[in-house]
């Protein structure tokens, strides 16, 4: 994993707020990673059969609050029960493993 990559999610099923994880992750680049919540497992099941009547309000990039951080963060959600790897390019030019 290079420095600019977040550290891989849990398998399936697991929760980001797992006490395993790291509180954050900070990079070389002035990059962080950080323990974030995670969506009801209802609410991923409903965007995955196309039940959900607005999948994109939680899938994409949106701004959240994070415990102990003052601002709001950006955090970018993907669903990829197909996919072998899905990858976010930022700004910066950083690709963030999803």
């Amino acid at each position: 994993m290079s420095e600019n990559e977040i550290p891989e999610p849990p398998a399936a099923g697991g929760d980001v707020d797992s006490a395993a994880r790291p509180e954050s992750v900070q990079h070389a680049d002035g990059s962080a990673a950080m323990r974030l919540h995670r969506p009801d497992d209802g609410l991923l099941a409903a965007i995955a059969e196309g039940r959900h009547h607005d999948p994109h309000s939680v899938l994409g990039q949106h701004l959240v609050a994070a415990p102990g951080v003052a601002d709001r963060v950006t955090v970018i959600r993907a669903l990829r029960p197909l996919a072998t790897s899905v990858t976010a390019v930022l700004a910066t030019g950083a690709r963030v493993s999803l």
